[in-house]
């Protein structure tokens, strides 16, 4: 079965951002209320920082490896 969850780190990240923003917008259409949500925002909120702590540490790593090459 196929999934609507974006496999890629970068596509899943736009994904949820789109998705928790609808949801926060929309939640009597949804039928939610603000509680509903509490759990989910806290967990895309930890996911937001997380994935940008590692996109910043692979873009240091990368920056090593090309000082490293310029050396050698």
């Amino acid at each position: 079965m196929p999934s609507y969850l974006p496999a890629s780190d970068p596509d899943f990240d736009a994904w949820q951002a789109n998705f928790m923003s609808y949801a926060n917008s929309h939640l009597a259409a949804l039928g939610l209320t603000p509680g509903d949500l509490l759990s989910a925002n806290s967990l895309a909120l930890a996911w937001t920082g997380r994935f940008t702590a590692n996109l910043a540490a692979r873009a240091a790593a990368r920056r090593r490896r090309s000082r490293i090459r310029v050396r050698d």
